[in-house]
């Protein structure tokens, strides 16, 4: 059973007042703006590689909390549903970005299409 429109809205409702959601965007919003020399360390510090710390993790850890939290006051949430409405507001509010390529990985990937390009 699919998880309520209602349920989703109430967890939307605490997550945009929550200070992880705050910094996350503040954070998201410095790496979208850096020059492509600077992209990788902003990436980091955003996104982090498993590092506890990031304002992505701190983001879907309290997305988690705050869903958890949700479905006990409401009630009837399986854990299933939890899961996939944890799913659904990460996705939502803090989405995955790929790690900025190096700068020898965008010129080979960059010259490679050129070549293909040129084969065509």
């Amino acid at each position: 059973m699919p998880v309520t429109t209602a349920f989703l809205n109430t967890c939307r409702t605490s997550i945009i007042t929550l200070p992880e959601y705050t910094a996350f965007n503040t954070s998201h919003a410095t790496f979208a703006s850096a020059s492509r020399a600077d992209r990788a360390r902003y990436w980091q510090a955003t996104y982090g590689d498993g590092n506890p710390t990031s304002p992505a993790y701190l983001l879907r850890r309290a997305i988690r909390d705050t869903v958890t939290s949700q479905a006990t006051i409401t009630g009837g949430i399986s854990p299933a549903e939890r899961e996939e409405s944890i799913r659904t507001l990460a996705a939502e509010y803090a989405p995955q970005s790929p790690k900025p390529q190096s700068h020898a990985d965008e010129a080979a990937a960059l010259q490679a299409l050129i070549v293909e390009e040129y084969m065509a």
